[in-house]
């Protein structure tokens, strides 16, 4: 019985470190407002005094390196290490705190809201100034570019294996237009509460970087998020570098090396 006790124990705390790494990896750095995918301080120190360098190495459940697109492969190893460091969706998660499920907050849109007298209508309200890791501006064109990458085949940027892995999450969304530079309307097939949490899953890449890297774009992701692009070796190491200009303040950490562990 006591040993069968101390098993049961054993998991319970291994399940208590995994959200515990969790929110260290995906809290923010002071500044900014709303929710952040950033990461915490933590992990190993290199140089001496204060120009110390926080490096995060984490050994992930995943049998490669998750390809860095903005829907990342390895299943959700791939959107929770690579996809939310490198990215914003419109909609982000809460992810400062650890002692209560994350809720959805504000990420690359500010507010929204549902027409009064169409409640399939949603209309998102886009952060102004924010700019992706190449220097060019998110705004409303780089939204539509995302959801015609996902969703319409007529696109000459049309990504067929990212439509086919993201589909199910979109199936509800009926059309997709852009208002001005910071206002783009949203149509549901028919009153869909959910959308929202669709949405957190939309990450954005940059439109410039897609077009230039064309099929090459993985191996040079570029996005909005806490954490920039630097290097990659394919089933070894994937490392991210801070993106000092976050639009939700920098993160504490300076680097991510992930490396599978199969």
């Amino acid at each position: 019985m006591r040993s069968i006790l101390g098993f049961m124990s054993a998991r319970k705390l291994a399940g208590f470190l995994l959200i515990a790494a969790m929110v260290m990896i995906t809290a923010c750095g002071d500044g900014g407002s709303g929710g952040s995918n950033a990461a915490a301080s933590g992990g190993t120190d290199s140089g001496s005094g204060s120009s110390k360098e926080q490096t995060l190495i984490i050994g992930m459940s995943a049998a490669n390196i998750p390809v860095p697109d903005t829907y990342p492969t390895e299943g959700y190893e791939g959107m929770r290490f690579v996809g939310y460091q490198l990215y914003d969706a419109l909609v982000n998660w809460d992810l400062k705190q650890g002692d209560k499920p994350a809720e959805l907050v504000p990420g690359l849109a500010e507010s929204w809201e549902t027409s009064t007298t169409d409640p399939t209508m949603w209309t998102f309200h886009l952060r102004q100034n924010v700019t992706f890791h190449d220097g060019t501006p998110f705004n409303a064109d780089a939204l539509i570019f995302a959801f015609d990458r996902i969703m319409n085949p007529k696109s000459e940027y049309y990504n067929a294996q990212l439509a086919g892995t993201s589909a199910s999450a979109f199936r509800y969304v009926e059309s997709y237009t852009k208002v001005d530079d910071s206002t783009v309307t949203i149509k549901t097939k028919g009153p869909y509460s959910f959308l929202l949490y669709d949405l957190s899953g939309l990450l954005i890449g940059s439109p410039d970087a897609i077009k230039k890297s064309g099929a090459d774009y993985v191996n040079h992701p570029v996005g909005t998020g806490p954490f920039k692009f630097d290097s990659m070796k394919q089933g070894q190491e994937l490392t991210m570098v801070k993106n000092e200009n976050y639009w939700n303040g920098a993160p504490k950490l300076d680097k991510i090396v992930l490396r599978p562990i199969s």
